[in-house]
């Protein structure tokens, strides 16, 4: 899709290298993608099919089509687990593209692949994917739902890998909004190096999503709430604008 403008965002590329490598490494039972794309709908959707289909004919390639396996059972089960929580289920098979697209380049990164499953390089294991799409409800609702969504992955013997898509600011170069967005991703980005949930989850000031067309507060609110008490170091691999 991106052809002759591919190289501008050759950092990001280099970093989805990164994250599939910690992908191949990790060998997870389940990979949960958390998307603010598509419908968003009064309650958190979780996506249940046997099989989940993909393409990209919205960006004009009509060529690319894909299915990938589903984990059904572990939203099944974290359904139930949320009986006071505003989280439906759905048997929509068709990805939105905020799913489709890492998909699509991890399976650039892939050493090998058979048929249209994602393979792990040099493992052949197959990754079953949960699809998870945001709500209209605030950011703080999604970080208790990951809070949720924490207690569910702890009480499971099973390896789980959550990816949180989602975009910082749209309006950069040649916008009257130039200045905010610039403000906006700075922000975000320090809060994310100093495990600033507390900022990230009440967003105000030069942290308003609204004004600058960003979508990645409510994934990212729901990676935090799932990460519970564990400790982690967060990484910066690449930051791209265009």
């Amino acid at each position: 899709i991106g052809k002759e403008h591919v190289k501008s965002y050759s950092a990001t590329l280099e970093s989805y290298q990164s994250v599939y490598k910690g992908l191949s490494e990790t060998k997870p039972d389940v990979l949960v993608l958390i998307s603010p794309h598509g419908e968003q709908r009064p309650s958190i959707q979780g996506f249940v099919s046997e099989h989940f289909t993909s393409n990209l004919k919205m960006f004009g390639d009509l060529t690319f089509n894909q299915t990938y396996k589903s984990s059904y059972l572990f939203l099944v089960k974290l359904k139930k687990r949320l009986k006071n929580v505003l989280f439906s289920l759905t048997t929509e098979q068709s990805l939105d593209y905020g799913v489709s697209v890492p998909l699509a380049l991890f399976r650039n990164q892939g050493q090998r692949t058979v048929g249209n499953d994602i393979h792990v390089p040099d493992t052949g294991i197959t990754i079953p994917i949960c699809p998870i799409r945001v709500s209209q409800e605030n950011v703080v609702t999604h970080f208790q739902f990951g809070s949720h969504l924490y207690e569910e992955i702890a009480s499971l013997e099973k390896n789980i890998a959550i990816l949180a898509t989602g975009d910082l600011a749209h309006t950069h170069k040649g916008s009257s909004l130039a200045e905010l967005s610039k403000s906006f991703d700075h922000t975000l980005i320090q809060a994310l190096k100093n495990k600033d949930v507390e900022t990230l989850i009440h967003p105000h000031g030069d942290l308003e999503p609204e004004s600058v067309g960003a979508c990645c507060l409510k994934p990212l609110a729901v990676l935090l709430g799932s990460l519970g008490e564990q400790s982690y170091a967060p990484h910066i691999l690449s930051y791209e604008n265009s």
